[in-house]
């Protein structure tokens, strides 16, 4: 189907806009186009289709968001179900490299999925994945993440006001109100996950070390102890997985760096649970969104995780569309 717009129509003075609709309306009837082809179009596609050949028996990578992480799916057994499609069995193998001494986990499915018919493609996984990957991915000293000072809303509102600046954090008055501060955030300790489906609850014992930009580089500033819980709603849309934190708590204990005192002599009055509190605000309902990998069918043909289905209890379905 398709619209075509944009015709330019010159003839007999007033039958000029009759004749452009006219020719709009024959224009944008695709199916009165199609429909005469239609058997054609079918015998040029099964021609094509006898030239080609999906082979599943190759292990397909997988592009993870990050380079630590990395998935390979493998098919062990394919079923063809005639116009009802086919059913892939297999195995999904992710290797976490940067927490190599952790154990090797095997989830499965239940056992009532073969008796499930389904009427659209999907993808089924056993109902602790997301939370072992979530588990594994943020394990201690296994990740970190680097932050712009403009990308934290309580930070940023800050560095547009002197007078809040003053009271709250005067040593900030010395850099340009456009600078840009950096935050390495990790963990040193395993994050805490409870909760199934599409609702969970974390409990993260977070650290980061503020960096700030001095004579053309960026020199450590202070650091930061911010044990860090949050119920968290899960939801796919568009082959994005989007986290939207709920009811955020947040502690807040600070250092200055002993190099940064020795030679910048700063004033070291700072307001900890002000700025506590402007970051919980701006956490609380805020959505992070993550690209998801395409599912790889075979070579030059990938699907697009569109939606997810996790019922409370029950294995988690990932609805596929091209």
């Amino acid at each position: 189907s398709w619209v075509a717009q944009g015709f330019q129509c010159e003839g007999v003075e007033g039958f000029e806009e009759l004749i452009k609709a006219e020719i709009n309306k024959i224009a944008n009837d695709s199916v009165r186009f199609v429909e005469p082809q239609k058997e054609l179009i079918k015998k040029y596609v099964q021609e094509s289709l006898q030239s080609f050949q999906f082979d599943y028996s190759q292990a397909r990578q997988l592009i993870a968001v990050r380079p630590d992480i990395r998935l390979l799916m493998k098919v062990d057994e394919y079923r063809d179900l005639g116009e009802n499609g086919a059913k892939l069995k297999g195995q999904l193998e992710i290797e976490f490299l940067r927490a190599q001494d952790q154990a090797l986990k095997i989830l499965t499915l239940s056992a009532a999925t073969d008796s499930e018919s389904v009427s659209q493609a999907q993808l089924r996984l056993p109902k602790d994945f997301l939370k072992e990957v979530l588990l594994r991915s943020y394990s201690a000293n296994s990740w970190l993440h680097q932050v712009t000072s403009d990308r934290i809303p309580g930070f940023s509102s800050v560095m547009k006001s002197r007078l809040v600046q003053f009271f709250i954090w005067p040593e900030l008055m010395k850099y340009p109100k456009s600078s840009k501060f950096k935050f390495d955030v990790y963990s040193n300790k395993d994050i805490s996950i409870q909760g199934d489906g599409l609702r969970y609850q974390v409990k993260a014992p977070l650290y980061s070390k503020m960096m700030a930009p001095k004579e053309n580089a960026y020199v450590s500033f202070m650091n930061f102890s911010l044990p860090f819980t949050s119920n968290v709603q899960l939801k796919v849309s568009g082959g994005q997985a989007q986290a939207t934190f709920v009811n955020p708590t947040l502690s807040l204990s600070s250092s200055w760096d002993n190099v940064y005192v020795n030679r910048y002599n700063p004033s070291r009055r700072f307001s900890s649970n002000t700025i506590r509190d402007r970051i919980v605000s701006s956490l609380d309902g805020k959505t992070v969104s993550v690209a998801l990998p395409k599912i790889p069918v075979a070579d030059g043909i990938s699907l697009t995780i569109h939606k997810m289905l996790a019922p409370s209890g029950k294995d988690i379905v990932f609805q596929l569309a091209p």
